[in-house]
């Protein structure tokens, strides 16, 4: 009876009671078909059809692919007569599943992952090919209708193929899910309805996917998990043990991405898997052979909106478009050459360097607000927190910054290199701002000697003591401004500061008010694009003072972060 296609001890039955046996389908002695398929079907006592074409369980001739003649489908020859076998066949008229219950078209699927031989390994009763259903790994590692596979070809994450087995996808330390794994976040009351459901783990109540309002439903359905108590409690709920990312929702209630995208799927639009990292929007990109960020999936995600066409108010695609300048000569006493005019976050600068950052080492896109666009702390390991004022005569920023420019360094970002294989840290600038009591390394900060900055009146000593300069005091942030003189970058982030006699110093805009109110001579427009264009038109700009040689070529040669000012 195991072979026998019935109904008769099958309870769920739409169809009359019918019964089938083997030579219906079978050809005894051997056949062109799997499975020892017949050419030719019995349909009823004295009728037949054909020729049957069976040589492939899922697409073209298969058990019901679609697209060849109804009559030479395994399945359909039979399936397509609704008076066949002798009543209306209630379920996969053609194949169709949207003619039943079932709500999806499985043409040019395998039937027998659903529909075996025998449906309750019971071979006593008569119940062949009455569906029993499938597990969620056994229906999804094909396409079901319109609806992309899932799991691998195998189901056992051994195959090709399926969101799991993409770059990212959750359950990362996992290539296949359970059933289990599945039922966690997708609602199974309304399975196979044509409407995925979603469930909030924390309510359980279903979030119906049907395109309205979606993006909103999406969003409190993955907030539902990434809270502080993840699912419902468990911070671990998928098989693969892993702690679910936890997302401030009170932080992203305010956050700009918030206020600007409105909702996960804008970033994150496939919840299975992505060929990108982090499940990254568009999830089936393909590599478009962009040097810096093939797979834009780094910097040039972010600048996608960071444009002058995003929603983003600033134009960052803009500030790094400019082509990277480079130290055109050594640089310091641990000759440096591998140093440029901003952080090395594309992979052409990387390659070079050997430095790396990328853009969420600074900011957190969940949390990151227009008033406070950087994470509280870079580097969380090193006991030192931005804000407490452990720089000495230090701001915020110069706190911040000093993080990462101490000498030790976050996971994922890459001190340089100074000839792109030998490691040559970044000076540790947080060692000299703290070097002894006097301050005597920190530039800005002595108790006395002879004055280099010139006040008005020209030629009188006008040393303002102890005046600290902070980071951003002669830093910007991301990369300089273009300047007026060559259109390119100034090097190490440095402005590109304007002075007159009659404005306002302007390059110290954090500094005292002693030393922003001083006034010079004349005006000069400052650029430091090449390590030998500084001792005049950028240190220059503040140390124009009798103790300053004529022509000096290169000061950084001799000053730098930690060295003697």
């Amino acid at each position: 009876t195991v072979g026998t296609h019935a109904n008769t001890d099958f309870g769920s039955r739409v169809e009359a009671v019918f019964q089938s046996g083997c030579a219906q389908c079978h050809a005894s002695h051997g056949s062109s078909n799997l499975s020892l398929v017949n050419t030719t079907l019995l349909v009823t006592p004295g009728t037949t059809t054909g020729s049957i074409l069976f040589t492939s369980l899922t697409g073209t001739n298969s058990f019901d692919d679609g697209t060849s003649a109804t009559n030479t489908r395994i399945c359909t020859a039979c399936h397509v007569d609704p008076a066949n076998p002798g009543s209306p066949m209630a379920q996969h008229v053609g194949g169709d599943h949207a003619g039943g219950a079932l709500g999806s078209n499985e043409e040019g699927g395998n039937c027998s992952l659903c529909h075996g031989h025998d449906m309750d390994n019971d071979p006593a009763t008569l119940d062949g090919f009455m569906p029993f259903g499938g597990t969620c790994v056994g229906c999804h590692k094909i396409n079901q209708g319109t609806r992309r596979q899932i799991v691998d070809d195998n189901g056992d994450g051994t195959g090709a193929n399926g969101d799991f087995k993409r770059a990212s996808h959750h359950m990362s330390n996992l290539d296949i899910p359970t059933d289990g794994d599945c039922e966690i976040c997708h609602d199974q009351s309304g399975h196979m309805s044509g409407t995925v459901n979603l469930f909030n783990v924390d309510t359980l109540a279903s979030y119906a996917l049907d395109g309205v309002d979606d993006p909103g439903r999406t969003e409190a359905f993955c907030l539902s998990c990434h809270d502080a108590n993840g699912a419902n409690g468990d911070s671990t709920p998928f098989s693969d043990s892993a702690s679910v990312v936890e997302i401030n929702n009170a932080s992203w209630t305010n956050a700009s991405h918030n206020a600007s995208t409105g909702s996960c799927v804008d970033c994150h639009d496939n919840g299975h898997g992505s060929n990108k990292v982090s499940i990254l929007a568009p999830w089936d990109y393909t590599d478009d052979a962009d040097p810096d960020d093939p797979m834009m999936e780094e910097e040039r995600f972010c600048y996608d909106c960071h444009d002058t066409d995003g929603p983003a108010a600033s134009n960052v695609a803009a500030t790094f478009a400019p082509t990277t300048n480079w130290a055109n000569a050594v640089v310091g006493t641990n000759a440096m050459v591998d140093l440029n005019d901003r952080h090395d976050i594309a992979l052409t600068d990387q390659t070079r360097s050997g430095a790396k950052i990328e853009c969420v080492d600074c900011h957190n896109p969940h949390i990151a607000t227009a008033a406070n666009p950087l994470i509280a702390d870079p580097d969380p390991g090193d006991g030192q927190i931005p804000g407490s004022g452990y720089v000495t005569g230090a701001d915020f920023m110069t706190d911040w910054c000093s993080d990462c420019h101490d000498g030790s360094y976050p996971a994922g970002v890459v001190d340089a290199h100074s000839d792109g294989s030998s490691p040559v840290g970044l000076i540790n600038v947080l060692s000299f701002w703290n070097a002894d009591s006097n301050k005597d390394d920190t530039h800005g900060a002595q108790t006395g000697g002879v004055n280099s900055i010139e006040p008005d009146p020209p030629g009188t000593d006008g040393w303002v003591l102890d005046i600290t300069v902070q980071c951003m005091d002669c830093h910007v942030r991301h990369v300089s401004s273009p300047t007026a003189v060559t259109g390119g970058t100034n090097l190490f982030h440095v402005k590109s500061p304007v002075r007159d006699r009659t404005n306002s110093f302007d390059l110290f805009t954090n500094a005292s008010a002693g030393l922003g109110t001083l006034n010079y001579e004349l005006t000069i427009v400052s650029s430091f694009i090449s390590d030998q264009q500084n001792g005049y038109s950028w240190c220059n700009t503040c140390h124009d003072g009798d103790d300053m040689k004529s022509g000096d070529a290169n000061c950084t040669a001799c000053h730098m972060h930690g060295t003697k000012w």
